[in-house]
């Protein structure tokens, strides 16, 4: 056990933090933001014996649960970024 200390009876694990790079955290923390999937209407050329299945329509709508409007936090714009750092 590489980073691991003994107290008495008890190994206990050290965590070791690494300062990351402004570049590294910059990929760590940059993600896209989701948007909701649709059921597939009817009539369509995917929609298979006319519309969507029960199984397509509680995806879609759980997906607008989890991904719809109001769910997440939008990205900071270049000004916010900079109103909000120039506070620190």
């Amino acid at each position: 056990m590489n980073n691991c200390v003994r107290i008495g009876l008890f190994v206990v694990p050290v965590v070791v933090y690494v300062v990351a790079s402004q570049e590294r955290l910059h990929i760590l923390t940059a993600h896209e933001q989701s948007t909701p999937l649709t059921a597939v209407p009817a009539g369509s050329e995917q929609s298979l014996e006319g519309g969507p299945t029960r199984a397509q329509r509680l995806r879609a709508r759980l997906s607008r649960g989890f991904h719809g409007e109001g769910t997440q936090i939008p990205k900071p714009t270049e000004q916010e970024y900079k109103e909000i750092s120039s506070l620190h």
